[in-house]
This record gives structure tokens, sequence and C-alpha cells, in this order.
């Protein structure tokens, strides 16, 4: 549609806003569309041409549902349209410069990816840390005496080392995290 049309049709529509809604009216066997100030189409039912008559009256149905709200509706979604062609087209070209224009190969793209997924995997990892940290924070003083007393003289008892001991101590730990953070 040539842009000017479009343009007087939407300012059209904005006019007719704050106007009555329009409606039919039978009277005397013809057809009217009006609204209370009065008939705005005559809606003529030749009745000699009935092809005639159901064409009109699909004119007037069609008058009738081509309301400013429509209309106006019908351009927004348009422009919503247009702009997201406009940012699929932008991202076309772009990938274009890249793979035609030869500025990227697809190995440098494939490497992106590599370092992309190493630090999502590295997030990861940190992420586990936190919430294996919060699981520490939570545990009362209680229960690490409880777990390093447990595990100091389970390691002494069995004629083991300072490092063994250690080891031991982090093993509990690590388990009555692991019970916490399952817990949550």
């Amino acid at each position: 549609m040539d842009t000017s049309k479009m343009r007087d049709l939407k300012a059209l529509a904005v006019t007719c806003l704050p106007h009555q809604p329009l409606r039919f009216m039978r009277s005397h066997g013809a057809l009217y569309i009006r609204n209370d100030s009065g008939i705005v189409f005559d809606v003529h039912q030749n009745r000699s041409f009935p092809e005639l008559m159901a064409q009109n009256k699909d004119y007037a149905e069609f008058a009738l549902a081509c309301t400013p709200d429509t209309v106006l509706a019908l351009f927004a979604e348009i422009d919503r349209l247009e702009r997201k062609n406009a940012n699929q087209a932008e991202s076309i070209r772009e990938y274009q410069d890249l793979t035609v224009g030869g500025d990227v190969s697809l190995g440098m793209l494939k490497a992106d990816l590599r370092v992309t997924t190493g630090e999502r995997d590295e997030l990861k990892a940190e992420n586990e840390a936190l919430r294996t940290g919060q699981a520490i924070k939570r545990l009362s003083s209680d229960e690490v005496r409880e777990a390093f007393n447990g595990a100091y003289y389970q390691s002494r008892d069995n004629g083991s080392d300072g490092e063994q001991c250690r080891a031991g101590v982090l093993a509990v730990i690590e388990a009555a995290t692991a019970q916490a953070v399952s817990n949550d």
C-alpha cells in the first residue's frame, strides 16, 4: 500500500476515534449504517439483483468492522512487524558479514563457543561452591564440633596420623554439608 494512503487512513482513523460507533438499522426494507447523529451509509437492497444485494450487505458489514480502533491496531501490528523484520535483517547482515566477508572463520566461531561453554562451567562451579558455603554457614556449632570429634577420635583410635585425621574431619564436614544442601 502506498505510504501516503496509509498515512491518510491512519489520520482518518484518529479523527474518527471520538465519534460514536456505527451500527446497522433496518427501515422499510432498506438497510442503513448509522450512529445517533444520523445515517452514514445507505445500503441499497435492490431485490431485482440478489447478487448485488448480498454484495452491498458484505460491504456494509466490512465498513462496520473497520472501526478506528481496529484500523489503528492493524497499523500498530504493521509497525511491530516492520521493527522485528528490521532487527532480523540486521542480524542476517551481521552474520553474512562474518561468514562471507571472511573476517571470522567457522573455527573462530567454534572457539568462541568453547570459551563461552568454559565460562558457563566456571559459573556453575562457583555457584555450587557458594551453595556449599551457605550450607556450611547453616551448620550449628554443635554439629561442627560433633563432626570434628567423631572424625578426630575415630582416626586417632585407629592409630592414624594428623593428616589422616584432617582428611577424616574434612570428609565428615563434606558429608554434613551435602546433607544440609539436600535438605534445602
